[in-house]
Parts: C-alpha cells; sequence; structure tokens
C-alpha cells in the first residue's frame, strides 16, 4: 500500500480497520452530490484514459469552474 501510495497508484492508505468506515464516507460523499456534479465527475474519469495529463487537468478545472 505504501508503494502505492508513492507511486501516485492511491490517493490514500488506511489502517485496515479504518478501510471501510472511510468508504461509507466516500460513498456517502458521493451520494450528497447533485446529478450535474456526479455527471460531471463520471465524465471525466471515463476521460481520463482517453486524453493526456493536460488536456485531463485542463477538463477537471472547468468542473469546478
Amino acid at each position: 500500500a505504501e508503494d502505492a501510495l508513492r507511486m501516485n497508484l492511491v490517493d490514500r492508505v488506511f489502517e485496515h480497520e479504518e478501510f471501510w468506515p472511510q468508504v461509507r464516507r466516500a460513498a456517502e460523499r458521493i451520494a450528497s452530490m447533485t446529478p450535474d456534479a456526479l455527471a460531471y465527475a463520471k465524465k471525466t474519469v471515463n476521460a481520463a484514459t482517453d486524453i493526456d495529463v493536460r488536456n485531463g487537468q485542463v477538463m477537471e478545472l472547468g468542473a469546478f469552474s
């Protein structure tokens, strides 16, 4: 897990007993998003495999402006 964190493959690492509570918090944050915000987040994630980093950053910044 620490190697994955160093390689930026994951954003966070949790102790075993904190994993499911953290998953629940993330799910609650996602569930509280408006439909438009959720749709744009999904579009951005799906596009990540089809565009370069620079254009991905531009797309992500557009989501928050």
